[in-house]
């Protein structure tokens, strides 16, 4: 489909938007790092389906169909919640979810999922507020069971009860036996066995390692010679085509084990390559696929993953869905223009990212390679179009690096003694002359600097202009191919002089020259700039008016640089205020691309902007 110069082709919609400003892109991110949601497979549509929150924020609604996560904005939504339970009902192709907690309460509302919208079942009766147990659709007898659980108020409630859901009522079945009360077990309908599984949990004493089997009206302990060890948390799916109970990981997080029940004996598997040992992650049989798909978890460390990955019996993959980089500030992108991709690498979000992403205007793709510059931030790229490399350079890994679109290939060792090596810097890469310019930053070891520096063919040579501006970081610099030189603004000085900077200079190859304006941006750093090649205008957007970028300090203001004059642009529509996103200009399709930042948290959006 082709757009018309200037517009934005949305391909998603099918549609291509004439509105000139900024376009925030579909989301097309995998969930954020799941925390006690809730996850199902529904068979009647093909797709996973995902439900929770964080926060005390709305609930979020995600679906993946084996390719692709997508948030599904939904008219009405159960409030948000962490520590509810979902099933499956297959008779009547919903999703079933009931109970979760809030910061302030337990919760005890039933709500039903259609694949559009979600509608809360109003039932006479209902199970006690709770989180933390678990359901599963009972298709034998089309109901959903409900088992244990707990509710923290001033009692600590530990749940030993079963209910059952038959779609418009709930009631409770008084079993002569059953398990001892319980939280975070799991459960699945057994359909070998025509029977409801249940396995593991805890008490607030010990973990549990017992398997169970519910028949519609009584529970009995199912004899096994092993079992997995004793653990909670853990994800849990049954895979019909095999007709095996799938378990992995969790206990006091850290296991990576994976276990398979089949008949009466566990049998712990032997994948070659397993997810993290991670807690708290989902699980569920996608039967279209014949593969368990796993997301999320969290490790030792309280990092709550977004990783999606699938088993199929023999292997652990982790997928690489049409997704998007997971949010973070501080990453370097750059476009491609041989190859009609932008490319982002690392960044930080409390830990430091070392993947590869490419964005080719539709959709990101995380690149899998063996070798990357390793996870750095406040490093700086520029692309080099006559050699056809992506050139990364510093951050607090301080190697030079160049990707071909293929591989990642660290240059020889020896330019350490003479090249550039700092963070918070900043790289253009000037056409006319052949070389990547990089000015400024933090060396090792050393103060700001205001030192010039050019790369060429592979190595560094320090530039010796005649004018150079002042020692400063956390600036933005991109090259104008209109007219020959490399525009720098902003940043902040030394420690002894940290006052944030509002100035321009332009670069010729030989000389910094500084250019006033009647009007410019106000001073800020840790913003980003990018060069409009179709419009010949430097866009900047963003950043922070102080070194400490408070939330409050934070800037979403847009400029657009001639050459002659700033000029402020107004849009309808535009990202919000942050500091330290990454922007580059997609020259195949005529738009600025921007991603990431970080405001009061980090940030995973993709924008697009089209100047007026």
């Amino acid at each position: 489909m082709l757009c018309a110069r200037g517009a934005v082709c949305v391909v998603a919609r099918n549609e291509c938007l004439s509105a000139r400003g900024w376009i925030k892109r579909p989301p097309l991110a995998p969930p954020p790092g799941a925390w006690r949601h809730a996850m199902v497979y529904d068979e009647s549509r093909g797709v996973v389906v995902l439900f929770g929150v964080r926060s005390a924020e709305p609930g979020e609604t995600w679906e993946f169909d084996g390719t692709a996560w997508r948030q599904v904005e939904t008219p009405v939504s159960p409030p948000g919640r962490t520590g509810q339970a979902m099933a499956y009902d297959a008779a009547r192709h919903l999703v079933v979810l009931f109970g979760g907690s809030t910061a302030t309460e337990f919760l005890a509302d039933t709500w039903e999922y259609d694949g559009t919208t979600w509608t809360e079942v109003a039932t006479p009766v209902s199970p006690p507020a709770r989180d933390y147990h678990a359901m599963a659709y009972d298709a034998a007898r089309r109901a959903v069971v409900l088992f244990g659980g707990w509710t923290g108020n001033a009692d600590r409630v530990l749940h030993d009860d079963t209910w059952v859901f038959d779609g418009a009522a709930w009631s409770e079945v008084r079993p002569p036996t059953a398990p001892s009360p319980r939280s975070g077990h799991g459960m699945v309908y057994d359909w070998a066995r025509g029977r409801v599984l249940l396995f593991g949990g805890h008490d607030e004493r010990m973990d549990f390692a017992d398997t169970w089997l519910f028949d519609g009206s009584t529970w009995s302990r199912l004899p096994t010679p092993t079992a997995p060890r004793a653990r909670h948390g853990h994800g849990m799916a049954y895979d019909a085509a095999r007709e095996v109970v799938v378990v992995f990981s969790a206990g006091d997080w850290g296991y990576d084990d994976t276990w398979e029940l089949a008949g009466t004996t566990w049998t712990q598997a032997a994948p070659a390559v397993s997810p993290p040992g991670d807690g708290q992650h989902l699980m569920a049989y996608d039967s279209a696929r014949q593969v368990v798909v796993l997301l999320g978890g969290s490790n030792v460390d309280g990092y709550w993953a977004a990783d999606t990955w699938e088993y199929d019996g023999t292997t652990w993959a982790k997928t690489l869905p049409q997704a998007a980089p997971a949010a973070r500030g501080g990453s370097a992108i750059v476009y491609d223009s041989a190859r009609a991709v932008s490319v982002l690498f690392g960044g930080s979000a409390g830990h430091e990212f070392d993947s590869t992403w490419e964005y080719d205007g539709h959709r990101w793709m995380g690149i899998p390679l063996e070798t990357t510059p390793g996870a750095r931030v406040c490093h700086a790229m520029a692309y080099d179009a006559a050699r056809g490399v992506t050139v990364l350079n510093g951050g607090r890994n301080i190697t030079t690096w160049e990707y071909d679109g293929t591989t990642w290939i660290e240059r020889p060792p020896g330019w350490l003694e003479t090249g550039p090596r700092r963070d918070k810097h900043a790289m253009a890469y000037d056409s006319a002359r052949s070389v990547v310019v990089l000015f400024g930053g933090y060396p090792t070891g050393g103060a700001v600097d205001a030192d010039t520096w050019e790369y060429r063919s592979g190595s560094w040579f320090q530039a010796t202009p005649r004018v150079s501006p002042p020692d400063r970081t956390e600036h933005a610099m991109v090259y104008d191919s209109i007219r020959g030189v490399v525009v720098l603004f902003g940043g902040y000085g030394a420690y002894a002089d940290s006052t944030v900077r509002g100035d321009t200079w332009e670069y010729d190859g030989t000389t910094w020259t500084e250019v006033t304006t009647s009007v410019a941006p106000p001073p800020r750093c840790r913003h980003t700039m990018a060069f409009d090649s179709a419009r010949g205008v430097t866009v900047l957007f963003g950043g922070a008016r102080t070194p400490q970028g408070f939330v409050e300090d934070l800037l979403d203001d847009t400029w657009e640089y001639d050459g002659i004059a700033w000029t402020e642009i107004q849009s309808r529509e535009t990202p919000p205020a942050q500091q330290s996103p990454t922007m580059t200009f997609d020259s195949g399709r005529g738009v600025v691309v921007l991603f990431g930042g970080s405001g009061a948290t980090a940030l995973g959006d993709t924008w697009e902007y089209v100047g007026p």
